[in-house]
């Protein structure tokens, strides 16, 4: 009796046909061994062209390093700055040469898609290497995003000089005014109620204001350890004094609270316990602060907020006639509002309007000569727009 054998992957069926033990004949073991072994080779070239195209994707990660290297103003020139800046700007350039070949690496999406940092399990994620936001399911767009990445960089290096650029202008403001010495007189503390600042009128600006009477003012701002002036402590008072719209002198010092610095103000003033340690008293410095102040109008941005701290803390503006402008108010007449097309800013904070009318880089922000040198150009900028517009 003969036995009909059949192959398990041809389906061939006859007497004396031999199959191995997995039931494949010789002419399919031939063909199945020739299959695994371009299955190898293939395994193998994805393994080289993956490991080429990790190679290529550090070459790029080099040039990125370059690139997004610190950069500080920090005892450096704006000649300086700008010329590190225009070398991460060559480096750019030779970042996008670089890119021109990623069509050489058929396994770089590969090697991005194992890089990426995904955003709670969503297509979303991010290159860390490269700090590059991509869309990982798509091939193409992560691609496409990786190719146009040159010019985002060199779009950010732009910004930044114009900061810098911003930044070094606002300081030769801030150096050309004149620095009223700063002389501590041991004095009682005063303490006024703030409930007699309710008399006060802010004055708004219109279309008939006077542009050269408005010109002349001393901007007042301070920082503080909290909210409630009757309970939270001055921590920096800054005063700078306009002429004809020209910063001519400041007063500003640090003060001591005498009571420790909660840790949210520090990280929003950078001023710690030990940045005002040996500082003034406020009591010791309000002479000279009211000397300063003398009889001029007052301008300050959200400037109710100054004045009851420092009318609590014995400055009593109320013993001039005088007026008070507060560029907060005045922005909401000036400008619109809201996330439109029509809007003009997001919101009335200083350091949006700021941004606006490119007064500075904002990095200086809740230090108070700052703000303080900030709210006088923005009350400039406000008045020109209601009334020489």
């Amino acid at each position: 009796m003969y036995i009909m054998a059949k192959c398990n992957s041809c389906g061939k069926r006859r007497i004396f046909l031999k199959v191995n033990k997995f039931g494949r004949c010789s002419a399919c073991e031939q063909l199945f061994k020739a299959s695994e072994e371009q299955k190898l080779i293939k395994e193998l070239e994805d393994q080289r062209d993956l490991e080429a195209a990790e190679v290529y994707f550090q070459e790029i990660v080099k040039l990125y390093e370059k690139i997004c290297s610190e950069v500080s103003s920090e005892d450096s020139t704006l000649e300086e700055l700008f010329t590190l800046l225009d070398t991460k700007i060559l480096i750019c350039n030779n970042l996008r040469k670089l890119l021109t070949s990623h069509e050489q690496y058929p396994m770089l999406y590969k090697v991005l898609f194992n890089h990426t940092v995904r955003y709670y399990d969503s297509q979303y994620g991010n290159i860390p290497e490269i700090n590059l936001f991509v869309y990982s399911d798509s091939k193409k767009s992560v691609i496409s995003d990786l190719l146009r990445y040159p010019d985002k960089l060199i779009e950010n290096i732009y910004s930044m000089k114009r900061r810098f650029r911003k930044k070094f202008e606002f300081q030769n403001i801030i150096d050309e005014m004149e620095a009223v010495p700063i002389v501590p007189v041991p004095s009682k503390k005063i303490r006024f109620k703030v409930s007699d600042l309710s008399e006060i009128k802010y004055t708004s600006i219109t279309s008939r204001s006077n542009y050269e009477r408005l010109g002349t003012f001393t901007v007042v701002d301070v920082e503080t350890t909290g909210l409630n002036c009757q309970k939270s402590k001055l921590i920096e008072v800054s005063a700078v004094y306009f002429e004809h719209w020209k910063p001519v002198k400041y007063f500003s010092t640090l003060i001591d609270p005498e009571s420790s610095i909660p840790e949210e103000i520090t990280e929003l003033t950078g001023i710690n316990n030990e940045t005002v340690k040996g500082s003034p008293t406020f009591s010791s410095i309000a002479i000279g602060l009211m000397d300063f102040i003398g009889n001029t109008n007052i301008v300050g941005h959200n400037l109710e907020f100054d004045l009851k701290f420092l009318y609590r803390n014995g400055i009593n503006f109320l013993s001039h006639k005088r007026k008070y402008y507060d560029t907060l108010k005045i922005a909401k007449t000036v400008l619109k509002r809201g996330d439109s097309l029509n809007s003009d800013v997001s919101d009335y904070k200083l350091t949006t309007l700021c941004d606006y009318y490119d007064i500075r880089d904002n990095d200086s922000a809740h230090r108070s000569l700052s703000d303080a040198l900030s709210t006088g150009l923005l009350f400039k900028n406000l008045a020109d727009e209601k009334i020489n517009s």
